[in-house]
C-alpha cells in the first residue's frame, strides 16, 4: 500500500492501527524504564549525582544524532527509517537488560538515544505525511496523549516489575513492547515515496536554518526550556522519592499520578493549539510545572509527594505533544526532514541539559537546591513564551 499523497484520505481514527498502537507500545517501553534508569545506575554503583549525569547521556545520543535522524527521513524510506529506529530502541533496550553493568549502560544509553530521535523524526513525518493540515494540531496531540499514557501506565508497571522481578528486567519488558511495535509498522504502516534527490547534508542544513532562523531562534528557545524541565522530572522525582525513603512500587505509582494528570489533559491541549494558539498552551505548561518544581522540597511523605508530581503532571499535560505540534505546523513543504532535525537540535539541548542539571546541582549543592533552581527557570521560560515568541499561526 503506497503512502498517499493527499493528506487528508487519513482521518484520525484511520491514524490507530498504522500509527497509535505501535507508537503507544514505543511510548509504554520508554514508560517503563525511563523513570527507573538513574535508580538503575544507583543500583549499579553511581552516586546520586553521578547517576543523574548518566541518565543525561541518553539525551546526548539523541542530541548529537538530530541532524542525521532528519536526513534519514528525506533521503530514504520513510516506512523503513520508522520501522529499523524502533527495532533498534529494542535491540539497545534488550542489551542493557543482559549486560548489567555500569560502563555498558552508559554506551547503550546513548545508542538509544540516537534511535530514539531517529523513530521519533520519521514517526511525526508521518503524520504529517498522512493527515489534512487542519487535523494536525489535534493528530499530534493526540500523540501526545499517547506519550502521557505510556508515562502514566509505564512507571505504575514498572515499579511492580521491579519489586517482583528486579530493575534490569524492566530493560526486557521494555524491548518486548519494542519489538512488537516493529512487527506492526512492518504490517500496517504505509510505504513511503523515495524522496528526490537533494544537495549535500550540510549545504541544505545551513539553507534552512538561515531561511527559518527567525522562528527557530525565538520559539526555539523556549522550547529548550521546556525540555529541560520535562527530562528533568524523571530523574529528579525517582531520586526525591529515594531519599524519602520510598519504595520502588511507590515511587512507580507516583510517577504513574503524575503521568496520569498528564494524559488526562491531551485533548484540552489539543484544542488550546487549535483554538487559543500553541503560546497560550506554552506558557500554562510552563508555568504549572514550575510551581510544582518549587514545591517539591516542601512535600514530605508519600501523599505530599504525590499531590506535588500530580501538578507536575498537570502542568506538563497542558504541553500535550507541543514540540510536534510546533514542529509540524512549522516545518516548510521540501525542507520537512531538515528543519524537524534542526528543531530537534534545539528541543534535544534542552533535554540533554535537564538530568545534567540534576546531577551537577546535587553534586555542588544538595538534591533539595535542584527543584528550586529549575523552576525558577522554568518560570523565567513562561515569561520568555509570553513576551517573546509569536504566535505559531503568525509565523507560515
Amino acid at each position: 500500500m503506497a503512502l498517499v499523497e493527499k493528506p487528508d484520505n487519513y482521518t484520525l481514527k484511520g491514524l490507530i492501527l498504522p500509527i497509535y498502537i505501535p507508537a503507544f507500545l514505543s511510548y509504554l517501553a520508554q514508560g517503563l524504564t525511563t523513570s527507573f534508569v538513574v535508580l538503575y545506575a544507583l543500583k549499579l554503583g553511581a552516586g546520586p549525582g553521578a547517576a543523574g549525569v548518566i541518565a543525561a547521556l541518553q539525551h546526548l545520543g539523541t542530541l548529537f544524532f538530530d541532524i542525521p535522524a532528519g536526513r534519514l527521513t528525506e533521503r530514504f524510506n520513510l516506512k523503513k527509517v520508522y520501522m529499523f529506529s524502533t527495532l533498534f530502541l529494542g535491540i539497545f533496550l534488550f542489551l542493557i537488560w543482559v549486560l548489567d553493568s555500569l560502563p555498558f549502560l552508559m554506551i547503550l544509553l546513548i545508542g538509544f538515544g540516537a534511535a530514539r530521535t531517529s523513530w521519533s523524526i520519521s514517526q511525526v513525518t508521518v503524520v504529517r505525511r498522512l493527515v489534512d493540515p487542519g487535523l494536525r494540531g489535534r493528530a499530534l496531540a493526540n500523540m501526545g496523549g499517547l506519550v502521557r499514557a505510556g508515562s502514566f501506565l509505564g512507571p505504575v508497571m514498572g515499579g511492580y516489575i521491579a519489586d517482583i522481578f528486579s530493575l534490569g528486567a524492566l530493560f526486557l519488558a521494555a524491548a518486548l513492547c519494542t519489538f512488537i511495535s516493529t512487527g506492526l509498522i512492518l504490517l500496517r504502516t504505509p510505504e513511503s515515496e523515495e524522496p528526490n534527490e537533494a544537495p549535500a547534508v550540510f549545504r541544505r542544513i545551513s539553507e534552512t536554518f538561515r531561511r527559518h532562523s527567525g522562528i527557530l531562534l525565538s520559539a526555539g528557545t523556549g522550547i529548550v526550556v521546556l525540555g529541560l524541565l520535562r527530562s528533568a522530572r524523571p530523574v529528579l522525582l525517582p531520586l526525591y522519592g529515594e531519599s524519602l525513603g520510598l519504595s520502588l512500587g511507590q515511587i512507580g505509582i507516583v510517577m504513574g499520578l503524575s503521568g496520569l494528570a498528564d494524559s488526562l489533559l491531551f485533548y484540552p491541549a489539543g484544542i488550546i493549539f487549535d483554538r487559543c494558539g500553541i503560546k497560550r498552551g506554552a506558557v500554562l505548561c510552563l508555568g504549572l510545572f514550575s510551581l510544582g518544581l518549587i514545591l517539591l522540597p516542601l512535600s514530605g511523605g508519600f501523599a505530599g509527594f504525590a499531590l506535588v508530581a500530580v501538578l507536575i503532571g498537570i502542568g506538563n499535560g497542558f504541553g500535550s505533544g507541543i514540540n510536534m505540534a510546533m514542529s509540524a505546523i512549522l516545518a516548510p513543504d521540501g525542507e520537512v526532514g531538515e528543519f524537524m532535525g534542526i528543531w530537534r537540535l534545539f528541543t534535544d539541548a534542552g533535554v540533554f541539559t535537564g538530568p545534567l542539571a540534576v546531577g551537577l546541582i546535587t553534586a555542588a549543592l544538595s538534591l533539595t537546591a535542584a527543584p528550586f533552581a529549575l523552576g525558577a527557570l522554568g518560570l523565567a521560560g513562561a515569561l520568555y513564551f509570553q513576551y517573546s515568541v509569536h504566535e505559531s499561526n503568525e509565523n507560515p
